[in-house]
């Protein structure tokens, strides 16, 4: 506590904003994954900005209704509101203290809320019992971790859902191999959130292949802009549909009797609706991202995944 009462008006804003900072950043970071850690120096400057646009904005109102607002007020409270937006603007600028692509899930929220909640209680209450809670916690959080790192010890394969584009990928524990065909897929909403949201480290990319073979499916890809396959090279698992191939789905069905049909957001509308009946006919089941959203397949054998193109 300062003898000055400016510096203690300044402290108690710094307490407050850290508190309020405190509460809502997991799920900031959760939510937006991103975290400005600038956040205590645009709270000095805002709050009392806002404070006495709030005070200038009611008596401008009042004085509206009343008398003639005076120009001189006006123009204060243009300024001052000019003068927060630049603080705001300066701090946002500095983005080397802003920090992004923070992996966070719902298992780190948890932990930081339970976390909090104990260490507050802990400065309160200095007790064995709450030493024995962040123990606890620490323990349950470390557990936690350890299950998803078994589970992402997986292989997945994915057909995303993209309007008018196509993009499969493979997933391994700390790589997402992707084969599309999208014009600066980095720059797509969809792909630099599940790569967050999966965390992993690394991405690959080419174009997309017509047979993917793995140690538990082989997949075949017939696009529309080149819908020729070959039945002779190996019996498909799956069939992916791209880009609206002009084909007679009963006859590639019956030919290549596969286990599942797959139908992207490349794909016509129309198209898709035919393709519905025809895999229905013959008991086949069909995945229209459009309806059903990305196609997920986890590999759980020990050998898995993608073998060879």
């Amino acid at each position: 506590v300062f003898k000055n009462k400016l510096l203690n008006y300044f402290l108690e804003l710094f307490k407050v904003s850290v508190a309020a900072q405190l509460g809502v950043f997991p799920l900031s970071i959760y939510y937006f994954h991103q975290f400005p850690s600038l956040f205590f120096l645009a709270n000095l400057a805002v709050i009392p900005c806002l404070v006495l646009l709030l005070h200038l904005g009611t008596f401008i109102v009042i004085l509206a209704v009343v008398l003639k607002t005076p120009t001189w007020l006006i123009y204060l409270f243009s300024y001052t509101a000019s003068f927060m937006n630049s603080i705001i603007k300066w701090i946002a600028s500095k983005e080397v203290f802003y920090f992004k692509s923070i992996p966070f899930d719902h298992i780190d929220v948890l932990f930081c809320y339970g976390l909090i909640v104990v260490i507050l209680k802990f400065i309160s209450n200095k007790s064995a019992r709450t030493i024995m809670w962040i123990g606890l916690i620490t323990i349950g959080y470390q557990s936690a971790n350890l299950i998803r790192f078994g589970k992402k010890s997986t292989t997945k394969f994915l057909v995303f859902h993209k309007i008018q584009h196509s993009v499969l990928a493979f997933q391994t524990p700390s790589t997402l191999w992707t084969y599309h065909n999208v014009p600066q897929l980095e720059n797509t909403l969809f792909y630099p959130n599940y790569i967050l949201g999966e965390n992993l480290k690394n991405q690959q990319f080419d174009s997309i292949r017509p047979l993917y073979l793995t140690y538990e499916k082989n997949i075949i890809v017939i696009d529309g802009k080149n819908p020729i396959y070959s039945s002779t090279v190996v019996k498909p698992n799956w069939v992916i549909l791209i880009n609206s191939p002009k084909i007679n789905l009963d006859r590639v069905l019956n030919e290549l009797k596969p286990e599942l049909v797959i139908a992207d957001g490349s794909n016509f509308k129309t198209y898709r609706e035919r393709w519905t009946k025809s895999c229905s006919k013959q008991n086949i089941t069909l995945h229209d991202t459009f309806e059903k959203g990305a196609f997920i397949y986890t590999f759980y054998g020990v050998n898995s995944g993608l073998n060879e193109l």
